[in-house]
């Protein structure tokens, strides 16, 4: 399992993200669950944000949907550690190749 952070500007219609060589890797403005919030949009629209998780699913190939799942690292389960607000994110990556 690797994690890796994202460095992304919430937009209207998706969030589209970089992803960043570890090398080059800054500490997490926000959480998964901060972009997401708890209302049908996100509290930082127009914000770019840094977040870390671990990708879940990789939808880049031929016919997929041009992105990532991502999910913080360790949610799911019994317990929620922030109720109303989703872990797991998908990052629009376009025609990006870089790897996951």
């Amino acid at each position: 399992m690797h994690t890796r952070r994202l460095v992304a500007a919430v937009s209207t219609l998706a969030l589209a993200a970089v992803l960043v060589p570890a090398a080059a890797q800054a500490d997490p403005t926000h959480t998964i669950a901060e972009v997401q919030g708890t209302d049908a949009a996100t509290p930082l629209l127009g914000t770019t944000v840094t977040v870390q998780g671990v990708v879940t699913a990789d939808h880049r190939g031929s016919g997929g949907y041009g992105g990532i799942y991502v999910q913080t690292a360790g949610s799911g389960g019994a317990t929620d550690a922030t109720p109303g607000a989703s872990d797991g994110i998908f990052v629009f990556l376009n025609t990006r190749t870089t790897p996951a």
